[in-house]
């Protein structure tokens, strides 16, 4: 009767098996631990950030640089589900600019565009500026609260045309004008508002149109 050496006998089905329960149980453990012992999770958190420290003094300039990138491509992966790829063909595909403002400006400190996504299903809508991402998180991405400040904005812009001097209102009326009925023209936005506000705008297309026919 043959006899397996040690070696062999350690790396049976069963021990294997014990001994990942047995890596399991100490993981939950930990979690469990850390989660309820705030102590225990600040010394262990410290204990990750001295050891990192120590690691990350090591690497050259080329490793440093591939560390940033793999946190970054795994943040996309986990928070969006998406890869570098499809993030850098995203960007492409609105030209390198926030697709609603169209200013550069409203880039991130990075000069690079950010994934909007819809916080209830996860699902990624685009890239944008990060002014218009934090925008659309301000008003926690709903369109009725956007359509009022809309028309906030063109109900006092209106009024604003309407209470002007003669003689300011035709140093600035031809840059307002064109500006604020641009606005009403390629938006549905009369047809939302209220009946304060669609007096105005019907008071200042009659001064508009009796001044086009003069």
């Amino acid at each position: 009767m043959s006899v397996l050496p040690e070696c062999v006998e350690e790396n049976t089905l069963e021990k294997k098996l014990a001994k990942e329960k047995e890596r399991l149980y100490h993981r939950e453990y930990k979690k469990k631990k850390y989660k309820e012992d705030a102590v225990a999770k600040k010394k262990q958190k410290e204990a990750s950030k001295k050891s990192n420290a120590i690691r990350w003094a090591k690497e050259t300039p080329k490793e440093k640089e591939l560390r940033k990138y793999k946190n970054w491509a795994s943040g996309l992966k986990r928070k969006y589900n998406i890869t570098p790829e499809q993030f850098t063909k995203m960007i492409e595909d609105v030209n390198g600019v926030c697709p609603i403002c169209k200013d550069p400006s409203c880039q991130s400190k990075n000069k690079s565009l950010v994934v909007d996504h819809n916080h209830k299903t996860g699902r990624v809508r685009d890239v944008l500026g990060n002014k218009c991402n934090i925008v659309i998180g301000m008003v926690k991405e709903d369109p009725n609260i956007l359509k009022s400040i809309v028309m906030y904005l063109f109900k006092h812009e209106m009024i604003e045309v309407l209470e002007l001097k003669e003689s300011d209102y035709q140093k600035i009326k031809q840059e307002k004008t064109q500006s604020l009925l641009d606005s009403i023209l390629i938006s549905p936005a009369e047809a939302f508002l209220d009946k304060e506000t669609f007096e105005l705008v019907k008071k200042f297309k009659d001064i508009i149109d009796g001044e086009s026919k003069e």
